[in-house]
């Protein structure tokens, strides 16, 4: 029993550890919005073609 909580406690500090990494570099992240913004449409666009394609492959 000792042996199966040190296993859940010490994948869960490795998922904690991901997510503090996660936090870290989505705090480091920045975008010029005003670059990003004319190619918003296009993006939306392709992303809604390729979500068509997955669903007509049957890949939900």
């Amino acid at each position: 029993m000792a042996e199966a909580k040190y296993n859940l406690f010490s994948e869960s500090e490795i998922v904690l550890e991901m997510l503090d990494l996660c936090k870290r570099f989505a705090e480091a992240m920045s975008f010029d919005a005003e670059k990003v913004q004319p190619s918003l449409a296009r993006s939306y666009h392709d992303s809604i073609i390729f979500a068509q394609f997955l669903r007509n492959q049957n890949c939900y």
